[in-house]
């Protein structure tokens, strides 16, 4: 649904009867040494609370941040603007997979169109296989 009205400040408003379930994982690889973006389209406006973030090969001072981007221009401040920023330069543990499960208890709305981004910062000489799963819903109207 694009230009949902939908409003919701707090998870205890979820409903059946306004959100619908949609978790979405995006997996990449990241060349070593290098800044990769691991971006998912928005389709459908949606409210987001929170995700799951993985990955394998990685070392100590790999770090993501994570951001909302108006890759397209459709806010109308211009193609490639960032609109949030809710993670910076997370720091990755060297010894695990699972880098952080965050569940928030605010939902955050995403219009339709915009972008979900992982900038993963590799500072080793390893390839490194990345994904993140996004706890989504779905706006009904």
């Amino acid at each position: 649904m694009i230009n949902s009205t939908l409003t919701i400040n707090e998870l205890s408003q979820f409903s059946a009867n306004n959100v619908l379930g949609y978790y979405k994982g995006v997996t990449g690889i990241v060349a070593a040494g290098s800044t990769t973006n691991l971006d998912y389209l928005v389709a459908d406006d949606c409210f987001i609370t929170g995700g799951i973030f993985l990955c394998e090969g990685h070392i100590f001072g790999d770090n993501v941040t994570l951001q909302v981007v108006d890759i397209d221009n459709i806010m109308g401040f211009g193609a490639g603007t960032v609109l949030g920023e809710y993670i910076k330069n997370w720091y990755l543990q060297s010894d695990v997979q699972l880098q952080f499960s965050e569940n928030i208890h605010y939902p955050a709305k995403i219009k339709a169109g915009l972008y979900l981004r992982v900038i993963y910062a590799s500072t080793g000489s390893n390839q490194i296989k990345a994904s993140i799963n996004y706890r989504l819903h779905k706006a009904r109207y």
